[in-house]
């Protein structure tokens, strides 16, 4: 079976993405899904308390919720992110830092394709 344009650019497009996971690495590419996994967490936990404060500003109640996970969301996503990108690259500077770049390869095709 011959291979078309479509499937060219398709194996393209998976090489980049794998490429770039490669450079980035492993640990760096699971740790920034983590950050938003935990940023999401700490919103949907924590914006209760933020509402009060939003609330003289904003009158519609949902609204205000809505503002208040968002900010959370983003405060905390900046504050995790801030500390995973320094793991990564403590791993990355690792002895074990070819390995994360391999995986990182195998971790961005498998993206890329799923």
């Amino acid at each position: 079976m011959p291979i078309t344009l479509l499937d060219g650019i398709l194996v393209g497009f998976t090489l980049v993405s794998a490429m770039l996971a490669m450079v980035r690495g492993f640990s760096r590419e699971v740790l920034s899904v983590v950050s938003w996994a935990a940023a999401a967490a700490a919103a949907f936990f924590f914006y209760k308390p933020v509402v009060p404060y939003l609330a003289p500003y904003i009158e519609n109640e949902k609204v205000a919720m809505a503002a208040a996970a968002g900010v959370v969301f983003i405060i905390a996503l900046i504050v995790v992110s801030v500390i995973t990108m320094k793991l990564a690259d403590w791993i990355i500077d690792s002895r074990i830092g070819a390995l994360d770049r391999t995986l990182g390869f195998l971790y961005g095709a498998a993206r890329r394709i799923l």
